[in-house]
């Protein structure tokens, strides 16, 4: 995974981007909980958009298992 986590993904971050919603006056049409529902319906509807690949869950669990988990 190497260069994929160099730069903006290898510290955790919060974005702030109260200036740029004022100054363009942009406010969300959908609200998070509705987004979250569309993604959800979107992965049912094609059996192949939920595919799961068990070497990338493996070394997952495998990170978690070594440095902990927060919860």
């Amino acid at each position: 995974m190497g260069p994929s986590l160099l730069g903006d993904k290898a510290h955790s971050l919060i974005f702030d981007n109260t200036k740029i919603k004022r100054m363009v006056r942009w406010q969300a049409e959908i609200p998070f909980w509705r987004g979250a529902v569309e993604i959800v319906e979107w992965h049912k509807a094609d059996p192949a958009r939920r595919e799961t690949y068990p070497a990338t869950d493996a070394a997952m669990d495998r990170i978690i298992g070594r440095y902990g988990s927060p919860a």
